[in-house]
């Protein structure tokens, strides 16, 4: 009677531990993949406005199937309680740089054209809660990615040094 305790035993533990080795083989990590490359989503370009309460960013995805990246303005509230990040740009060409007028009412940013190489400034307002995008204005702009443009921006968008509203006007 004791050998078959004794086997039965040993049995369980065998299993235990064979159970124990496989699982622990399966969940061993991989190393990255070119495929893994095509889910990845970026992250950029945050900029928290200026009552504190928002962060837009840009978050970039790989389009496989249009060969290109596609870039799109979120927001998220900074309390991170309040509202789970929502995007606030759905234009199907890409929104990249934005920038937060001195007041917090209006959020300037580049739009590239489905051409290509020309794009252009938008200004969007941002409703009063914060939750949506309201009004846009666009404003032509040659090579808008251009370091120039980025540095330029205020002044695009009407923005003098004392933080008020001035009117806008071409570069």
């Amino acid at each position: 009677m004791k050998n078959i305790f004794r086997t039965f035993h040993l049995a369980a533990l065998y299993f235990c531990l064979s159970v124990g080795v496989t699982a622990q083989t399966n969940t061993s990590p991989r190393g990255i993949t070119p495929e893994d490359y095509f889910s990845f989503e970026f992250v950029s370009d945050a900029n928290v406005s200026p009552d504190g309460r928002l962060v837009s960013y840009v978050v970039t995805k790989i389009d496989r199937a249009q060969n290109r990246r596609n870039s799109s303005i979120w927001m998220a509230a900074t309390d991170g309680r309040s509202r789970a990040p929502w995007q606030f740009t759905t234009s199907p060409q890409s929104s990249n740089s934005p920038r937060w007028s001195p007041d917090g009412k209006w959020l300037a940013s580049g739009r590239a054209d489905s051409g290509g190489g020309r794009g252009c400034s938008t200004f969007r307002s941002v409703a009063q809660s914060g939750l949506s995008a309201g009004d846009e204005r666009r404003r032509s702009e040659a090579n808008y990615q251009s370091e120039e443009w980025r540095q330029r921006i205020s002044l695009v968008a009407g923005w003098n040094s004392s933080g008020g509203r001035q009117s806008h006007r071409s570069i």
